[in-house]
């Protein structure tokens, strides 16, 4: 059995790690994100994946558009991984049952349904975005639901659930502390 010490050095390592994940994948989506900035032939490409009948390239402009609305999504997950980040730092210094992370949990688990959820209207505008300037007839709406965004619809609302239980929970402990 580990004396509390050592489950509080425990806590705080894994805490660290979790911290560490979340730097690591802003780094990589951030990057990721500049670079197809930084060469439009690749996003351009990146955009185009996936979608049948493009026949003609849209102009600039809605180029452009398409990569602010391919964006969105990263953007939010930048975000939710900062997030993520300090939730981290808190239980790392032994406030998991603070008001303030349970709000940040509960916070997380909203961004991951608006995550989830943006994903699939982005995909759908880019894909109209992206056809844009194809013949009258030719123009795709393709709003597409596969097993990857119904398990992460389902995933972000067991999340947040989640979130709100602890809240709960962390509130009748504290509630039951006061009666002792």
């Amino acid at each position: 059995m580990n004396s509390p010490n050592q489950n509080r050095a425990r806590l705080e390592q894994i805490a660290r790690y979790g911290e560490w994940i979340c730097l690591a994948g802003i780094l990589l989506v951030g990057g990721w994100s500049f670079y197809l900035v930084a060469q439009p032939a690749e996003a351009i490409a990146v955009m185009q994946r996936g979608i049948p009948g493009i026949i003609n390239l849209p102009s600039d402009a809605m180029l452009m558009l398409a990569g602010l609305v391919m964006l969105l999504p990263v953007t939010v997950f930048i975000y939710a991984l900062w997030r993520a980040h300090s939730l981290f730092g808190l239980i790392g210094t032994g406030h998991f049952l603070s008001t303030t992370s349970q709000g940040l949990m509960v916070h997380l688990g909203r961004l991951a349904i608006i995550l989830a959820i943006l994903g699939i209207v982005a995909h759908t505008l880019v894909v109209l975005i992206m056809t844009s300037a194809n013949p009258p007839g030719q123009k795709i709406l393709l709003i597409e639901f596969d097993s990857s965004s119904i398990s992460s619809i389902i995933v972000a609302i067991l999340l947040f659930t989640f979130a709100l239980l602890m809240k709960e929970t962390a509130a009748i402990a504290e509630e039951n502390k006061s009666f002792i």
